[in-house]
């Protein structure tokens, strides 16, 4: 999925890990990511925390299969 992204946008690096949804809210509240993959919602305190970091809330994106 990454190597296709990169070979379509030329510039572009994009570094994929897969380590599970509790580890995406803390990223993106510290900075060290941009994008969380999660197989659940965020809790309460996790979108608390995003907002308090960034403002706003959250984009929540679903994939077909969570629909």
């Amino acid at each position: 999925m990454g190597e296709r992204f990169e070979q379509r946008n030329p510039g572009v690096r994009v570094q994929l890990q897969a380590t599970g949804s509790a580890t995406a809210p803390p990223a993106l509240v510290q900075g060290t990511s941009r994008i969380g993959a999660m197989s659940r919602p965020m809790t309460a305190s996790e979108r608390k925390a995003f907002i308090e970091r960034y403002g706003y809330a959250p984009w929540r994106c679903l994939s077909p299969s969570m629909l």
